[in-house]
């Protein structure tokens, strides 16, 4: 049986289910199947990450107001 007729087939079986304790396991398992899920990222991304968070330890950041204002004041035509 290939991979699109076991989906359809366990479809098929999960309308025509009435235990609701088995739907809450099945359930269950797809949100901490979604939980455990990661999206991959390069290294570059992460060396960005960790290059933000140390820049928040030290305190180096700014609110968006701030970088807003920033912003407009050097490219006063975007206002």
């Amino acid at each position: 049986m290939d991979i699109q007729a076991k989906k359809l087939d366990l479809i098929e079986w999960l309308v025509k289910l009435s235990d609701e304790s088995i739907i809450e396991q099945i359930y269950n398992f797809k949100m901490v199947t979604k939980e455990n899920s990661y999206i991959e990222i390069s290294e570059e991304e992460e060396l960005g990450i960790e290059r933000g968070l140390r820049d928040y330890e030290a305190g180096r950041i700014s609110t968006h107001e701030e970088v807003t204002e920033r912003i407009k004041s050097k490219y006063p035509f975007l206002k």
